[in-house]
């Protein structure tokens, strides 16, 4: 309809048609010019993606195994440390037991019961100078009692639980569970790690570490 977009005459038609022809057989290679990159970018991003991955896979097992490594050394040094505290208490403990003093008064004390407030008195005054000679073991408490359980001595000093017997707890006769009643029941003897109880004086739970005499 519009003169201007008419072909002036036959060869120009034969000239577009050559030319439709050359777009025609351009086109698959315009479009594998464009999908191409398209398909090895989509293929790099997958393999970086793998890597990346990878590496950060790595990475933190990586951090995991220096992580375990470092908790593993410090949880030897922690288990070194409370075993050298608890070699030093044994020492301690095994050290007093050997004192004439509180070896004579439970000998005292085991034959007759006629001094028996002189008898704790005395067993005071003495626990008092050991466990003040020995103040940097933290401990809760210091008791002494006779060869039947009777707590003779506590420091800190608590007259709820002297003359107290406490033949049924556990680091008394080392049987490993604490026993119904007091009855008669021999003490330990060896050095002996009680199992946990709870304190009648405090009603906190404890351990005890406790020493024959």
């Amino acid at each position: 309809v519009n003169p201007i977009r008419r072909f002036p005459n036959p060869q120009a038609v034969l000239a577009a048609l050559d030319a439709r022809e050359v777009r025609r057989a351009r086109r698959p290679l315009l479009v594998l010019g464009a999908l191409g990159p398209a398909v090895l970018l989509a293929v790099l991003s997958w393999y970086a993606w793998s890597v990346y991955g990878a590496a950060v896979g790595e990475s933190d097992d990586t951090l995991v195994r220096r992580a375990q490594e470092s908790n593993g050394f410090a949880a030897q040094f922690v288990a070194e440390t409370a075993a050298a505290e608890i070699e030093q208490r044994w020492h301690c403990l095994e050290n007093e037991a050997d004192d004439d003093a509180i070896r004579n008064l439970l000998q005292r004390v085991s034959t007759t019961s006629a001094h028996a407030d002189a008898d704790r008195a005395e067993a005071q005054a003495w626990l008092e100078r050991a466990a003040g000679t020995i103040e940097d073991l933290k401990s809760a408490s210091w008791v002494v009692t006779d060869a039947r359980g009777n707590q003779l001595a506590r420091v800190p000093f608590d007259n709820k639980t002297i003359g107290q017997n406490y033949a049924y707890r556990d680091y008394f006769h080392g049987r490993g569970t604490e026993q119904p009643s007091p009855g008669e029941i021999a003490p330990i003897r060896a050095p002996h790690l009680s199992n946990v109880f709870t304190s009648t004086a405090t009603g906190e739970r404890k351990v005890a570490f406790s020493v024959p005499i």
